[in-house]
């Protein structure tokens, strides 16, 4: 019998739980064959292999490009041709962009007196636009040029053009000239805007827009405004605005307040100056005509109390269509608890005083100055334009409670003041685009069907 069986079954055990055995096992149990194992992991590491070639590649494609940017930023050939110039700074306050103005603005602001305010008469005044209601906006820090000789800023100073000769002092911005006449058995105050001079210039050219708003505090809702004059600074309105309601007992606690301010089409309107006029002091019995100075502005004078919003008309006839392009809103009134709001517009599409369509731009998280720049498209055929409007509103987004409103404003064929001007400006001129700043009022709900 033979004794060497049992050792070489010993070594065939080692062998098997070696690691080499137990790969050699694992191996053996896929059902993948060994050939197989091979490619795939060739074809694995070439991918790893072609991932980190590219990823060097790149890096030297980019130290390349930026040291040769670097050597033309250096070379004496470029430094020859172009050379450096000195930085200025701009003032974007008092910078108007006119080219823009001409390309989808008329020459002519969009102002019309507004009937709805009650009362405005109109004795004569000449000059470029016209007059309309429009709440205060904020106002921007008067520009200051170098020192100025005040002598040469002098004028007739009594009301019938007598030699009195006046002064500017310094901390003013020009004078208005205006009259006071209270009719006692209509209670009417009747307040007249004849003219301003030697205003401060407020665009480039060294020139204004003015038009002047009037109203009677402490009440700011009710609020009239003058035709505007164009690129003067001595503007003669002669224009005459009647307040009705006004008892004579309350009347000697209230103060007339006058704003003046540079029209510009596309970009905020400037404050100019501001003069208060306390009724105590004026003796109603008789018609006051006198000329102030005006004064500089406060910064929170002269803000919207909803806010205002840009947005274009345009009219397609061969398609029939309406285009709307809602582009931006500023000095949106605040509607959260943190100070700002989550707005959105949207657009009513009105037939004969009822809605037929409506859409909606996105909404834009915290902000009271929003981008949106957005176009939506109405059907519109040419027999339905006199029956036809638009309600544009501005809508503070809530996620769990109601959605509050911020204001709107309605264009239309017979909407008077801006919103008539910009509709029958937009029908003028077909397929252009027509933008206009346009000022919201309080939100009033449409009634659901």
């Amino acid at each position: 019998m033979s004794t060497d069986s049992p050792p070489q079954n010993d070594n065939d055990n080692d062998d098997d739980n070696s690691i080499g055995g137990l790969i050699k096992k694992g191996i053996d149990a896929l059902p993948i064959p060994l050939w197989a194992l091979i490619a795939i992991g060739v074809v694995v590491a070439l991918l790893i292999i072609c991932i980190c070639g590219c990823c060097c590649w790149r890096r030297c494609c980019r130290s390349r490009s930026s040291s040769k940017r670097r050597k033309k930023s250096r070379s004496p050939d470029t430094m020859k041709r172009e050379p450096r110039m000195p930085k200025e700074r701009v003032d974007l306050k008092t910078f108007r962009s006119e080219t823009m103005a001409q390309e989808i603005q008329p020459k002519e602001p969009f102002l019309t007196p507004s009937p709805s305010q009650g009362g405005t008469l109109n004795r004569g005044g000449g000059g470029g636009g016209g007059g309309g209601y429009l709440s205060p906006r904020k106002a921007s820090s008067l520009s200051r040029g170098s020192s100025l000789d005040y002598s040469l800023y002098t004028g007739d100073d009594s009301g019938g053009g007598g030699s009195a000769m006046s002064v500017l002092s310094p901390g003013t911005c020009g004078r208005l000239r205006y009259g006071l006449e209270y009719d006692f058995q209509n209670q009417v105050m009747t307040i007249i805007v004849h003219e301003c001079r030697d205003l401060a210039a407020k665009d480039r050219g060294g020139s204004s827009d003015p038009y002047v708003k009037v109203c009677i505090l402490p009440n700011k809702r009710l609020k009239y405004q003058t035709k505007v004059h164009k690129k003067t600074l001595n503007p003669v309105f002669n224009e005459t605005f009647a307040f009705r309601d006004m008892e004579f007992k309350s009347i000697r606690d209230r103060t007339v307040f006058f704003e003046v301010y540079d029209f510009d089409q596309l970009t905020r309107h400037d404050l100019i100056g501001v003069l208060t006029v306390p009724l105590e002091n004026v003796d109603l019995t008789q018609t006051t005509s006198k000329m102030e100075e005006l004064k500089e502005a406060s910064k929170t004078e002269g803000i919207t109390d909803y806010g205002e919003i840009l947005f274009a008309l345009c009219y397609l006839p061969t398609a029939t269509r309406l285009q709307v392009v809602i582009m931006k809103a500023r000095n949106l009134k605040a509607m959260d608890i943190t100070g700002k709001s989550d707005p959105y517009a949207k657009i009513s599409f009105m037939l004969d005083g009822k809605r037929i369509k409506k859409k909606k731009t996105s909404v834009k998280k915290n902000t009271l100055k929003p981008v949106w720049n957005e176009s939506f498209q109405f059907d519109c055929p040419k027999e339905k334009l006199d029956r036809i409007s638009l309600i544009i509103s501005v809508v503070d987004y809530d996620t769990l409670g109601r959605n509050d409103g911020i204001g709107q404003v309605e264009i239309g064929p017979r909407i008077p003041a801006l919103g008539g001007q910009h509709w029958r400006q937009m029908l003028s001129q077909p397929r252009k685009q027509l933008a206009q700043w346009h000022v919201l009022s309080e939100f009033r709900p449409l009634p659901k069907k």
